[in-house]
């Protein structure tokens, strides 16, 4: 399993802090976000790093809940 599945952008913040396994949910965040950019006209989440991509992922859409 690696961090670098899919472009920064596109990655659940689960695979930001060190996942052990490669989910279905990651294809479907990465349509999601595809679609999102679809109807925006433009990426939704351009973070740089991985810390500013977080960062980004928790303003849009809010915090993880304790579980992860």
């Amino acid at each position: 399993m690696t961090s670098r599945v899919v472009k920064l952008w596109y990655r659940r913040p689960e695979l930001l802090l060190g996942p052990t396994e490669y989910r279905v949910a990651v294809d479907l965040r990465n349509i999601g976000c595809i679609l999102a950019e679809l109807l925006v006209g433009k990426p939704i989440m351009l973070g740089q790093t991985e810390i500013e991509q977080l960062h980004r992922i928790f303003k849009l859409c809010g915090s993880l809940s304790e579980d992860y």
